[in-house]
């Protein structure tokens, strides 16, 4: 790869280059939480991290706000049904890489009420 660069839009003052110096693809072990599931309470979800942090989107929810912990695998976090408005905060633990088991509790729902489950999910891609 290459490229030039400048101050402020000005003129080019250099350019650079660059090569790739080893054909090793990264491990899922940096990043365990990027790809797609499929998970028991929500559905479909697509996981993006970076670093600690994590999103996730599907037909059901986003998910936001979520920190993930590499010491004990656990990924804390907010998650919203945008056509309810409502929020729930969760607690989930990976456990081979490609499963997760954990708690989600609705902290405000449209009735006033509480909802709460267990909630599972599987890596398909």
């Amino acid at each position: 790869m290459g490229g030039s660069w400048s101050f402020n839009d000005s003129k080019t003052v250099g350019r650079w280059t660059g090569s790739k110096t080893s054909s090793r693809t990264p491990s899922l072990q940096n990043f365990p939480w990027e790809g797609i599931w499929n998970t028991t309470e929500f559905g479909q979800i697509e996981f993006s991290q970076k670093s600690n942090k994590i999103s996730g989107k599907g037909n059901k929810i986003s998910i936001y706000k979520a920190t993930y912990n590499a010491k004990n695998k656990q990924l804390e976090g907010i998650l919203t049904d945008g056509r309810q408005k409502t929020t729930a905060e969760f607690v989930i633990t990976l456990s081979d890489g490609n499963y997760f088991k954990g708690k989600w509790a609705y902290t405000k729902t449209i009735a006033g009420s509480k909802s709460a489950g267990i909630w599972e999910g599987k890596r398909i891609k």
